[in-house]
């Protein structure tokens, strides 16, 4: 690959689900690991499970709330996850914005001054003071994580605990080289913000390499920082040029199926930097008990990590960025969405209903990110490949190659494209994906295989790019083509992989 920014390959995380339909809009190195996302935990977060067309998501029911299970395994946490019920649960009021006077500032976690370090670790000290069912405290701020069927949760207003109104958390970010590692005010030992839990490899300085969903640490620190940026531009912009690729799959409620076809910034860098930094699986925790990836690294004990809520701080960064970027990048519209509710204490020890709609705008929240050096927007690979168009001779179209029962070697097919020589306002409107439909795996395995336009079963994985088709198509020429030749390769873990069929579509904006 001829490129500044160049990049092996890209990761996109399964859930626990065996059967799915994967889009590939992403240059695919695709591999499935029991996700820390698609855990089945008992909160109920729909007031009727049973009525999967009833719409917005209702605020979760935590009278049903039950114990967790850990990820890649059946065991039960060993404590409740549940929040504080409220006294009056029918009277919940709804969250309003906050009178402001002067924006918070979110500094990089990086950049930030020993005043500010000394004020981060009093503010979370005194919140692990707190009793553990003060709903204010670290243990319950953290088990929000846990408990329910959404990500991180700011607590912000940690301020109030150190008389501060103008407090701001930190945001991690990964999306720059020098915030590949972890920040180094969360390594300081015996302070409330170090875990001794997490991974060794984290304390070296080691870069973290988002093409992979593993603890593995990269030796070759120049092309993992490149090929982390060029994974940033394919998250955010080549592979996320509308909603859906960026949000992921409609929420539907009762139906929980669609959790395994989340957007780009949660598959990666989202989930490799959680596993990155987790505990290393199989440690002995104490008691006889084995890591199965805490803290970090599984989906209820992630927050247990303060480190948590600054990588979430630069996740929710990404977006604010990428609705910046122009064109179809915008919020959803749908007022299923916008009306959807979540449950949360304030700072105050209050209970509040918070509509998503509440929570699209940081600044009417009283919030906002110090400016920082965006270096992946400049790096779109230059493509590489195959010389003109490969002759289809011997290739066989993808009705007679599918099904495969297992994906244990290279394969290669045709497939015809429903429509050609499309115009850039079609294009603007509709994005072409190539669909793996009917995938089942063994989610105890890792799994990934590589996907490639206009190759042939001796391509090298390591120095071709896989892209989203609308882009590629355009980069290698193809655009007029009606059928085009698709490579998969199998790289680990493909003999429990099987596929029942593939087609193109269009996914509109």
């Amino acid at each position: 690959m001829a490129s500044s920014c160049s990049i092996n390959s890209m990761c996109l995380s399964l859930g626990e689900q065996s059967s799915k339909t994967l889009v590939i809009t992403t240059p695919s190195s695709f591999f499935a690991k029991p996700s820390r996302r698609s855990q089945n935990f008992h909160v109920s977060c729909n007031n009727n499970a049973n009525n999967a067309s009833a719409s917005p998501i209702p605020i979760p029911n935590l009278k049903s709330c039950g114990k967790a299970t850990k990820s890649m395994s059946t065991e039960k946490v060993d404590y409740s996850c549940c929040p504080p019920t409220p006294d009056d649960w029918n009277n919940i009021p709804y969250y309003k914005f906050p009178p402001i006077s002067k924006l918070r500032k979110r500094s990089v976690a990086q950049d930030v001054t020993e005043e500010y370090i000394a004020k981060y670790q009093l503010a979370t000290q005194r919140m692990k003071d707190l009793d553990e069912k003060d709903p204010r405290s670290f243990m319950q701020q953290a088990n929000i994580h846990c408990a329910y069927c959404n990500g991180a949760y700011k607590f912000e207003n940690l301020g109030k605990l150190i008389d501060d109104p103008t407090f701001a958390l930190p945001y991690w970010n990964w999306d720059n080289p020098k915030g590949m590692r972890l920040p180094p005010m969360f390594d300081r030992e015996t302070t409330p913000l170090y875990d001794a839990r997490r991974n060794p490899h984290v304390r070296s300085g080691t870069i973290i390499e988002f093409s992979s969903s593993t603890d593995e640490v990269s030796t070759d620190v120049k092309k993992t920082v490149t090929n982390n940026l060029t994974l940033m531009y394919r998250s955010m912009i080549t592979n996320a040029a509308c909603p859906l690729q960026f949000f992921g799959a409609r929420y539907v409620l009762g139906n929980n199926n669609n959790m395994d076809d989340p957007g780009t910034i949660e598959n990666s860098p989202h989930t490799p930097v959680h596993i990155w930094t987790g505990t290393v699986e199989g440690t002995d925790l104490g008691d006889g008990k084995l890591s199965v990836g805490e803290d970090m690294g599984n989906f209820y004990s992630a927050s247990l990590d303060p480190v948590f809520y600054s990588h979430h701080a630069n996740v929710d960064r990404m977006w604010n960025i990428w609705k910046g970027l122009g064109g179809k990048k915008k919020d959803i519209t749908d007022t299923d969405w916008l009306n959807s509710e979540f449950f949360f204490y304030d700072e105050n020890g209050n209970p509040y209903r918070v509509r998503v709609g509440d929570c699209l705008d940081t600044k009417k929240m009283g919030y906002d990110y110090a400016p920082a050096d965006i270096p992946w927007i400049n790096c779109r690979p230059t493509r590489k490949g195959r010389e003109g168009k490969v002759d289809l001779t011997n290739i066989e179209p993808a009705n007679k190659v599918f099904p495969i029962v297992n994906l244990n070697k290279p394969i290669s097919f045709c497939i015809n494209r429903p429509t050609t020589s499309r115009s850039q306002k079609d294009k603007y409107e509709k994005e072409e994906v190539l669909i793996f439909k009917g995938l089942k795996y063994d989610t105890s395995k890792y799994i990934s295989f590589d996907v490639f336009l206009n190759e042939d079963e001796d391509v090298n994985t390591n120095e071709l790019d896989k892209l989203d088709i609308t882009e590629l198509l355009e980069d290698i020429g193809l655009e007029d083509d009606d059928t085009i030749t698709v490579t998969v390769v199998p790289k680990k873990g493909g003999d429990v992989i099987s596929i029942q069929s593939v087609a193109i579509e269009f996914l509109e904006g």
